[in-house]
This record gives C-alpha cells, sequence and structure tokens, in this order.
C-alpha cells in the first residue's frame, strides 16, 4: 500500500525531475564542450536552461497556462497581464542568462519573480489548496507540495549567490565575463 502511494506520487512529481535531469545534463555537456570551469557561468547557463524550459512549455498551452496561473500566483490575480506576459518574460530571462550572463539588473529581476514565486507556492501549501501547479505549463499539472517548495527556494538560493558572486566581483574590480 505504501508503495502504490509513492508510485502515484511520483508519477505526478517525476515531469520536474526528469526536467531539472535534462537541464543539468545539459548544463554539464556544455560545460565539458567549453571546457568551462567557472561555477557564475554554469550558474549562468543551468538558469537560462531553466527559464527557457519552463517558458517553452507555458506557451505549450498558453491559454490555459495563463488561466491555472492566475488561480494561484499573488502578483497574477491581481494582474492579468503579468499572468499574460509571465512565460515570455521566463524567455527573455533564459536568453539573457545564455547569450549574455551576468547583469546585477537581470539578476535583480530573477530574484523579484522567484521570490514571487516561493510566496505563492507557500501560500498555497499553508492554505492547503488543491490547486495544480503549472510550472511546466498547463498541459503538466504538478501537485503544489515540499518538492516544488524546495525547488523554488534553491533556484532563489542559487539567484541570491550569482547576484553575490557578482557583487563582490564588481567591489574587488573584476567583473566576470562569459568568454568561450
Amino acid at each position: 500500500m505504501k508503495y502504490e502511494c509513492y508510485t502515484r506520487y511520483m508519477k505526478k512529481i517525476h515531469p520536474l525531475f526528469t526536467f531539472y535531469t535534462i537541464v543539468s545534463l545539459l548544463t554539464f555537456s556544455i560545460s565539458y564542450y567549453y571546457n568551462i570551469d567557472d561555477s557564475m557561468v554554469l550558474m549562468n547557463y543551468f538558469m537560462g536552461l531553466t527559464f527557457l524550459g519552463f517558458g517553452i512549455f507555458k506557451l505549450a498551452s498558453y491559454g490555459k497556462f495563463v488561466e491555472s496561473f492566475r488561480s494561484y500566483d499573488v502578483l497574477g490575480k491581481w494582474l492579468p497581464a503579468y499572468a499574460y506576459a509571465y512565460p515570455f518574460i521566463e524567455l527573455f530571462l533564459g536568453f539573457w542568462f545564455i547569450y549574455i550572463g551576468d547583469n546585477v539588473t537581470i539578476d535583480a529581476i530573477a530574484l523579484f519573480i522567484l521570490s514571487l514565486n516561493l510566496i505563492s507556492t507557500a501560500r498555497v501549501l499553508l492554505k492547503k489548496e488543491k490547486t495544480p501547479c503549472a510550472c511546466l505549463g498547463a498541459k503538466i499539472l504538478l501537485p503544489f507540495d515540499k518538492w516544488l517548495l524546495l525547488e523554488n527556494i534553491l533556484m532563489l538560493l542559487m539567484i541570491m549567490y550569482m547576484i553575490f558572486g557578482m557583487t563582490t566581483m564588481q567591489i574587488g574590480g573584476h567583473m566576470h565575463g562569459m568568454d568561450m
């Protein structure tokens, strides 16, 4: 019985694990191909691929995504334009992280968005709402649970680390680049 519950649960959450496995493999492939050993550059690729992937999944079921997103997102509920723009914001951030790299302003925008995601996730969990998460688009609805909360926290910590690393490099007179 316990095994059945676990199996049923993993079927619901495994798309998120699969997604991050693919993003990690792509990031490590890029690292190997370009011989990159700078963790900040690798985090830019990881963040970029994550945002691109999420944005693409959301666009695949755009109308349904907006409807679902507006049901739980703290800003999307009050500002419908944000819900409509959200997949495009993710795509913009994804391209920026991959092709341009370090920028405190863009990292701050990502920090703001990831903070809103964390607040929305925590709110749904605290209220014990049965709303599904459309983070992988409306075709792959995920349950709000501790794993989704952990994913939000880890992404937020990563962007905070990137901002901290960038600001300390700028203070030291050295600006980080993504030369390959």
